[in-house]
């Protein structure tokens, strides 16, 4: 595939996925009074949640004709995942109030059970 040229479907995907996040953040603003907004709430969630894995594997789909050496992908793309994850990380970390060494401690140690949202940053669930 040309960088030039671009493929419909895959914009398509690109702008439903968008849509999904945002209605994916915005579902908690829905009022849980009664159970017909309970249930708004429930299948509005449901729906939305494969909007992350469609931008996952538009991006896959999109580097299918690139011809990339296991070296660039160690030295050049991953770490800019990671590099990206561990400086949201420390900043969210600060601003929990908590010494990040100490939380990357915990979370190498095995301590990821997904109740103590005081250190562990939840919004990294898909790294």
């Amino acid at each position: 595939m040309t960088k030039d040229k671009r493929i419909l479907y895959l914009d398509i995907l690109k702008v439903i996925a968008v849509a999904g996040v945002i209605f994916n953040h915005m579902y908690w603003f829905i009022p849980a009074s009664n159970d017909f907004y309970i249930t708004v709430r429930f299948l509005l969630f449901s729906i939305v949640k494969p909007a992350v894995p469609i931008f996952i594997m538009v991006t896959g789909a999109l580097m299918l004709g690139r011809k990339s050496s296991y070296k660039e992908i160690f030295t050049k793309r991953i770490p800019r995942v990671v590099i990206a994850f561990l400086i949201a990380s420390i900043i969210y970390c600060l601003y929990k109030g908590n010494n990040p060494i100490s939380v990357f401690l915990r979370i190498f140690e095995g301590e990821v059970d997904g109740k103590n949202y005081d250190y562990i940053p939840y919004w990294g669930w898909y790294i």
